[in-house]
């Protein structure tokens, strides 16, 4: 991935999915294998990823525009098709694709809204085992409304170790 390419406008968000990428690869130590991003929105989330690591990304979204604009922009860099894919799903509830290939499963819905995407059961399914991480949060000063409880209480059910870590540098 070439690291002076910015494919995406210079605002804000720049910062804010370049540091949530750094930090989500920190917790993981998950540097290669696959990557899915659940709620994938324009693919700053995927791009960044794809910069700071060698993972392949792979990223659903149900908005179908959406999936366009993130298409373009990342054909423009490069990645789109060699490192990065985006799919256009109806439901975060059924993915259309094998189960255990994901050793990352990240989102970037949750980081722009805090609205949690998806079924826990569901990424669960499409998680490797013996290692697969799911690294779901927000990174802090994001003005929007991630709440942590229930956020842990999505993954109840699922046989899932958690881990809920709040900070200045987010949840």
């Amino acid at each position: 991935v070439p690291v002076d390419l910015q494919p995406f406008p210079d605002d804000p968000l720049i910062q804010v999915f370049s540091a949530a990428a750094n930090h989500i690869l920190s917790q993981c130590e998950c540097k290669r294998g696959i990557c899915l991003v659940i709620g994938s929105g324009d693919g700053r989330l995927a791009w960044e990823l794809a910069r700071q690591s060698e993972l392949r990304i792979v990223g659903v979204e149900t908005d179908a525009e959406k999936v366009a604009t993130a298409r373009r922009t990342l054909q423009k860099s490069g990645t789109y098709g060699s490192r990065v894919s985006i799919h256009h799903v109806d439901s975060y509830a059924n993915l259309p694709f094998v189960g255990r290939f994901a050793n990352l499963i990240v989102s970037e819905t949750l980081i722009t809204s805090g609205d949690i995407t998806g079924d826990a059961k569901e990424l669960l399914r499409v998680l490797r085992p013996d290692g697969g991480v799911v690294c779901l949060g927000q990174p802090g000063g994001r003005d929007t409304n991630l709440n942590a409880d229930q956020l842990k209480e999505w993954f109840t059910g699922t046989g899932l170790e958690t881990q809920l870590k709040k900070s200045a540098d987010g949840t």
